[in-house]
């Protein structure tokens, strides 16, 4: 049973892709390459090329991305779509391609081109041509998504400043509690590698952690695991970052349940009815 994805477009309702059989396989399934630039993609003759058996439509989302402030919401409906079907992993670059000769490849090589054509399909007439002027890449699914990601990225130096500006007036003290400050730090942090600000995983982290000068045993606690990790700055990647913030959030529970019991008693009142400014105010004394 061979499988598809019917990608509609804004003017091409009807354009599907499907897997088809192996001998019809427009790239060489014996070599060990991931140069999946190199293949020529032979136009179909016919809509009825390789019918599928079976298939499941990626359907237009209900908005067009025309500019920067749609982003955001253009993306996550993307990644809500794709991740229902169990595809996001065709828009991820992180991820590597197969190799040609893995039995997967022809069906991975089907559903990423589809992909690729579902997203400039939910993208203007505009922004299409804008990269196709400066991408040569936008054929697979990550291509297309990346080329999209960086154009949307591209504010150029009046929006590097002011995206620069916001994430340095970011101030623990500004935010209800911690983990609220964190989740916006990571939103923050997300945009700026998008952008390719050079703003690295080991420089973010030490940005929180004078975040949490006033927190001075959390602090301390969350430095020393990274110590103990061994791992130079230049090393520290993105997925470090992500698990000492999510470790940080562990601690601050485990204080939090730990602390509202013993401040809840000192003030007299029923755990219930504490509250947590004065939660925190008793914490950093």
């Amino acid at each position: 049973m061979s499988i598809s994805i019917a990608g509609i477009e804004r003017n091409n309702p009807a354009l599907t892709a499907t897997t088809g059989d192996d001998d019809d396989v427009p790239f060489d399934t014996t070599q060990a390459s991931r140069d999946w630039d190199s293949v020529v993609i032979e136009p179909r003759s016919s809509q009825a090329d390789r019918l599928p058996a079976s298939s499941f439509a990626l359907c237009f989302m209900g908005m067009t991305l025309k500019k920067t402030e749609e982003y955001d919401v253009w993306k996550y409906q993307v990644m809500a779509t794709l991740k229902s079907y169990g595809i996001d992993a065709l828009v991820d670059s992180s991820i590597p391609r197969p190799l040609m000769n893995d039995p997967k490849a022809k069906r991975w090589y089907d559903l990423s081109v589809s992909t690729g054509t579902w997203l400039l399909g939910s993208i203007s007439d505009d922004l299409n041509a804008t990269l196709r002027t400066h991408c040569t890449k936008l054929t697979f699914g990550d291509d297309v998504f990346t080329a999209i990601q960086k154009e949307m990225r591209s504010y150029g130096i009046y929006g590097y400043v002011k995206l620069w500006q916001k994430f340095d007036e970011m101030k623990v003290s500004d935010y209800p509690d911690i983990a609220i400050y964190l989740d916006e730090f990571v939103v923050m942090h997300t945009k700026m590698t998008e952008s390719s600000m050079g703003l690295t995983p080991y420089t973010a982290l030490l940005r929180i952690m004078t975040q949490l000068s006033a927190y001075t045993s959390l602090r301390d606690s969350v430095m020393e695991s990274v110590r103990l990790s061994n791992v130079s700055p230049a090393n520290f990647t993105n997925m470090q970052l992500h698990e000492t913030i999510h470790d940080i959030r562990g601690r601050i529970f485990t204080q939090q349940t730990t602390m509202m019991g013993y401040a809840a008693t000192q003030v007299n009142k029923d755990q219930k009815k504490f509250d947590q400014k004065e939660f925190l105010t008793l914490l950093i004394r």
